[in-house]
């Protein structure tokens, strides 16, 4: 059996190490896409819904609430391979809650909710960014 020589050895470390770089760099870059476009899809809903909220029109805001739901749940499952699960829950949880709160009159909780929704976007895209501090 014949030794490797340092070419075939150098040449199969380059290649180890560039096609780690490259699954590194997909992993920070995906989370920070999938994040991206549901906060691009979900805001318009949040906005009006907050805004019927505001006017103390809860009812209103149901189909919004409802298409919200519809986006998070379409990419809970992603969401959970990349985030802390904790974080996802509360996304979640508080877009039920928010659809269970339109059905009534507490304008003021709906619209806690809805600014949590917007809170744990901006978290999910914050936490994502490059920088020093999120490295160590």
């Amino acid at each position: 059996m014949k030794n490797p020589s340092f070419k075939t050895m150098s040449a199969a470390v380059t290649v180890g190490l560039t096609v780690s770089a490259v699954i590194i760099a997909l992993m920070c870059v995906i989370p920070k896409r999938l994040v991206n476009r549901m906060y691009d899809e979900s805001m318009p809903y949040v906005e009006n819904a907050l805004e019927k909220a505001i006017s103390n029109r809860n009812s209103e805001a149901i189909p919004d609430i409802e298409k919200l739901i519809e986006i998070i749940d379409e990419h809970r499952d992603t969401l959970l391979l990349f985030y802390d699960h904790k974080d996802v829950a509360e996304l979640t949880w508080s877009a039920e809650t928010a659809y269970d709160l339109s059905k009534t009159d507490d304008t003021a909780q709906l619209i806690t909710e809805l600014c949590d929704i917007t809170k744990v976007y901006r978290y999910l895209k914050h936490i994502n960014d490059m920088s020093i501090f999120n490295i160590f």
